[in-house]
């Protein structure tokens, strides 16, 4: 319905442009097709259908918003709220009636890929490249990094992200790229990236990134460290506790490792990690018992979340006899 909302109300002021928009997405779908997921082409045709059988319809909520400043005050309201549709709608109406319409598709872009609809966003995004100043062009390439890495193609990801840093050091090249570099195996280019994000940009964020990649790397006292160091700064971080909790038991420290599990799930007890890693903590200390209700709950949420292999570790482990 998003996509017939969208489509409409641009169709509905130059049903040429709501034609050529669909032409373009038609041709990133078919350009995509082997690299997109079942439900994602589904969602593509869906829209194709939907707009081609539809009348042209006005959208009554917004006729009476006319203004440059009242339209991006209404999307960019819209869009901090979370209330995306509405933000697109508006940023649809602008491109159609000309109104600061680039900054318009890139913001739609932008809502294009938080609702993970990486396809609409790549063609907002393409549309802009030619007409991009240097100024402007290196966070247009890392958007369309980031809607090519949602839409799998790693290569081409990384190919923007490396266009965006010629451009500028921006520390969002470096922190989303090291998560490609991740997803592909690559942690050793993946530590470069953060540690070049940190060097610019010294924040919080950056420095979990950093404990992250080290316990999977398995340097469970370099993760330590950065997270004691983080949890000087910040003692209500629950996420920090809960990692370095797993990095202390990585080292069989479980009484420690349970003392920050405490904390963690004080301040957030809907923490599946801090949950299952109580019970694995528990159990390894000897008390079998103590540790179901805490298994018990990380599966139910895992399986919420959609978590299937984390639900199932959680339940074997229940089923693991008392010693």
């Amino acid at each position: 319905m998003l996509a017939l909302t969208i489509f409409n109300c641009s169709s509905s002021r130059d049903p040429a442009l709501a034609g050529s928009h669909l032409l373009n997405l038609l041709h990133l779908a078919i350009r995509y097709k082997s690299k997109i997921q079942l439900r994602q082409a589904i969602r593509m045709l869906s829209i194709v259908a939907m707009v081609l059988i539809s009348p042209f319809v006005q959208t009554p909520n917004l006729q009476a918003v006319e203004s440059v400043e009242s339209l991006e005050a209404t999307a960019a309201s819209n869009f901090e709220t979370g209330n995306y549709n509405e933000a697109i709608a508006s940023w649809t109406i602008m491109i159609a009636k000309g109104l600061n319409s680039d900054v318009a598709r890139l913001n739609r872009a932008k809502a294009y890929i938080v609702i993970k609809q990486p396809l609409l966003a790549i063609a907002d995004l393409e549309s802009l490249e030619k007409s991009a100043k240097r100024n402007e062009k290196s966070n247009l390439m890392v958007l369309l990094a980031v809607a090519h890495g949602s839409l799998g193609n790693n290569k081409e990801s990384i190919k923007f992200f490396n266009e965006a840093e010629a451009i500028d050091q921006n520390p969002y090249v470096f922190i989303n790229r090291a998560s490609i570099y991740q997803q592909i195996g690559n942690l050793a280019g993946a530590r470069k990236d953060i540690e070049k994000a940190i060097t610019i940009q010294p924040s919080r964020a950056n420095y979990f990134n950093l404990a992250v990649l080290e316990l999977r790397l398995g340097k469970y006292n370099e993760c330590i460290t950065v997270l004691t160091n983080i949890l000087d700064q910040d003692s209500s971080f629950a996420s920090a506790y809960t990692q370095r909790a797993i990095c202390l038991a990585n080292t069989g420290k479980h009484q420690e490792a349970i003392k920050d599990l405490l904390k963690s799930l004080e301040i957030n007890p809907s923490s599946a990690d801090a949950l299952f890693q109580m019970g694995k903590s528990l159990l390894a200390i000897g008390k079998s018992e103590g540790s179901k209700p805490y298994l018990l709950k990380a599966a139910d949420i895992y399986l919420s979340q959609g978590k299937t292999q984390n639900y199932q570790a959680a339940m074997n482990l229940i089923t693991i006899p008392a010693k």
